[in-house]
């Protein structure tokens, strides 16, 4: 059993019909291009193992921990998830981290304005101009640059964004440790890998205070060869996506699996 899991009950409100939330960087938005990331491999692992569950899933970028409760509020709000996959990255503890405060500090905001925008622009024009007009027009948007975290605080801030989601939800939470060093390269943005242990350990010392499951991604890469990273990066490649879905899928199946007989009925 995984160590983490047996935390993890009662993890859905409706077997039927189960919303993932993912909070990440820019791996789980897949900005590299690769052919899927991580949440669509996983959804797509649920959906084959449970045909008879209605997986959704929708994934958020996290830009600094600072942000993380409001962002777990605006998402508790307007996608109404039943399990939010939270990744805390050593980054935010090992360089200084620009963020933009409107979409830190009101995050629904954002989202239902691109949507709109999408809405009107299509209707308007059948492209992108009415988006790109806002766009060239905001630049005014207020920023912050955030100096590295420390280790107290980054806990602080994990904590007080679960215990928000528990007092205001039933929302289920998974914490997702760093992703792991590539030894083949030198690119410190990850930290090196002692900080990055550090930060590691200290999430997965929260979990297990705070009774949430845990993907631990470092040590499960730290187990297979570079070709889970990119060439000279620590972004995960196809390979390391697939390797860490594998992962949130198991975790979130066996408590799937749990929930009653219609879900293992679906299971043919």
């Amino acid at each position: 059993m995984h160590p983490y899991r047996r935390n993890v009950r009662n993890i859905v409100k409706n077997p039927d019909k189960i919303k993932i939330q993912f909070l990440g960087q820019c791996i789980a938005m897949n900005s590299d291009g690769l052919p899927s990331a991580y949440p669509e491999i996983t959804q797509q692992m649920l959906r084959a193992a449970f045909p008879a569950v209605t997986f959704k899933t929708n994934v958020c970028m996290l830009s600094h921990p600072r942000g993380l409760k409001a962002l777990v509020r605006s998402r508790l709000s307007l996608f109404k998830p039943d399990i939010m996959v939270i990744s805390l990255p050593a980054m935010f503890a090992a360089i200084s981290t620009g963020v933009d405060l409107i979409n830190q500090m009101a995050p629904e905001l954002t989202v239902t304005a691109r949507s709109f925008l999408r809405k009107i622009d299509h209707k308007l024009t059948g492209g992108n101009a009415l988006q790109s007009l806002v766009k060239n027009t905001l630049k005014w948007r207020p920023t912050a640059v955030y100096a590295p975290l420390s280790l107290d605080e980054y806990e602080r801030l994990i904590d007080e964004a679960v215990e928000f989601l528990r007092r205001t939800s039933a929302c289920r939470v998974i914490l997702f440790g760093p992703g792991g060093v590539n030894e083949d390269t030198r690119t410190d943005t990850a930290g090196t890998p002692e900080l990055t242990s550090a930060v590691n350990q200290m999430v997965l010392r929260t979990s297990q205070r705070l009774g949430v499951a845990v993907v631990n991604a470092s040590e499960l890469m730290a187990g297979h060869d570079g070709s889970v990273f990119l060439p000279g990066s620590n972004v995960y490649s196809q390979r390391g996506h697939e390797v860490i879905a594998r992962e949130v899928y198991s975790i979130i199946a066996s408590e799937v699996m749990a929930v009653g007989p219609c879900v293992k009925a679906g299971l043919g």
